[in-house]
Parts: structure tokens; sequence; C-alpha cells
């Protein structure tokens, strides 16, 4: 290896702490700020109140039996994402490794501890370049793997309100908003106006745009993007497919739990 290969490699691994530190000084500044609030909320003096100690004593006071059973819980979820995750980019005629898959999905979560919603690019970015697959089409696959989330989350919330409708329904009636929820009305409509005033300026230049390079390229992008997504119509097991999907919640909601039955016996 040439020295300045070795450069390059030092420069790179330095780029990848300094991004992991500043996620974690983001998230501390949300926490502590987060538990300002909450301290004052309960009467607790500034001097008092500090989240390093709170989370020295959580950790003196932590039965690991428990966050272990988590731990495995997450990692389980995860094995099935990674496993849903590639059933969608087989089609495109890839095999990536697992193992890379698996860590592409840690990274993301840790990204987004961070900057939220950043993860799901980073992810897609890293398997992209470990795996030398078309960026575009991985971040489809994620895309289409989001769009199995939201279907699953739609169910899950039904279930919900099926078992629970009245205990939901008052929670919601006595903690919601309203006020907020019209600022958001309008601020939406706004949003709408802006993108029909951007259509409308594209359709009427279309003609000099659809000859530019620039405009060429994002075609073949969105071409490849599209390419990534339609893969959920290609599943050559579909079964497994669904398999996955219910395990990945089945996870969640164990996690929930245990975490839980931790908080509880803290508590007793």
């Amino acid at each position: 290896m040439s020295f300045k290969q070795i450069l390059l490699n030092i420069a790179k691994a330095l780029l990848f702490v300094s991004f992991g530190v500043i996620i974690l000084y983001l998230l501390y500044k949300k926490q502590s700020a987060d538990y300002q609030v909450y301290c004052e909320s309960q009467g607790i003096a500034a001097a008092s109140c500090s989240l390093v100690q709170k989370i020295l004593t959580d950790f003196r006071n932590t039965n690991f039996f428990w966050i272990g059973s988590v731990i495995v819980a997450f990692m389980i979820s995860n094995w099935s994402r990674t496993t849903r995750w590639f059933m969608l980019i087989q089609p495109l005629g890839y095999a990536p490794r697992f193992f890379n898959g698996f860590f592409s999905i840690m990274l993301g979560y840790f990204a987004n501890l961070g900057f939220p919603r950043i993860g799901e690019v980073i992810r897609a970015g890293t398997l992209s370049r470990y795996e030398r697959i078309p960026t575009e089409q991985v971040l489809g696959t994620v895309v289409a793997d989001r769009m199995m989330d939201l279907l699953a989350l739609a169910v899950v919330m039904l279930l919900g309100f099926a078992l629970e409708f009245d205990t939901l329904w008052n929670y919601v009636v006595k903690n919601a908003s309203w006020e907020n929820l019209s600022s958001k009305v309008n601020l939406l409509w706004f949003g709408f106006a802006g993108l029909a005033v951007i259509a409308t300026t594209l359709w009427f230049f279309r003609k000099s745009l659809m000859q530019s390079k620039l405009v060429k390229k994002i075609q073949n992008l969105v071409v490849g993007f599209g390419e990534g997504i339609q893969t959920i119509r290609q599943l050559q097991r579909p079964g497994w497919f669904i398999f996955h999907s219910i395990n990945i919640w089945l996870m969640y909601y164990l996690m929930t739990y245990l975490a839980f039955l931790h908080s509880l016996q803290l508590h007793i």
C-alpha cells in the first residue's frame, strides 16, 4: 500500500469519526435540553440537574438482563429487516453480502440520532459503495421497504383502534392541539400552492429544459429510482417477505414490552 493510500485511509477514518462525534454531540445537546425542561417541571434546581449524572445513576440501577433482552429483540428485528431489504434488491440482479446490509442499516440508525431521516440516504449510499450497486436503485428499494413499514403501521393502528378505541380516542381528544393542527393545515396549503407554481413554471419551459444535460441525468436517476421501487412487484418469495414484515413489528412490540417490564421493576 502506497503512502498516499495510507493517508487517504487515515483521512477517511478521521472523517467518519468526526461525523460520529458530531452526531453524539447533537444528541447530547438535545437530550440535555429536554432533561432541563423535565427538571424545571419537577421543581428540581438547575444546579442539581445533570444529564451525565442521571445517565451514571441509571446505569448503576439497571438490570442488564432486560437491556440484553431488548438488544436481542432489536437484532432479530434488523435481521428480518436486512433479509427483507435484500429480497427487494435481488430482482435488480445483485446479491449483496448480509454483513454489509446489516451494518448499513445500523449506520443509518446512528445517523438518524443527529440528523433525523438522513439515515435512509446513508443506508443506501453505504450499501451502494460497498456492493457497487447504483445508488438510485438502492434508494428506490429503501423507499419500497419504508412503504411496507407505512402499510404495517397503518394495520397496527387500525388494530389498536379496533381493540382499544375508547381509550385511544379519549387520549386523542384530551391531548390534541387543534390550534397547532390548524396552522399545520395552512402551512400544507401554502406548500401545495408553491408546488403548483413550480410545476407550472417547469411546464412552461419544458422544451428548453428537456434538452439540457442536467435534466437528462436526472431522468436517468429517476428511471433507476423507479426500478428500485418496482422490485416489490417482482418478489421471488412473497410469503417470506410477509413473514419478515410481521416479525419486524413483533420485535418492535417485544422491545417496548421488555423495556416496560424493566421500568416497572425499577419502580417497585
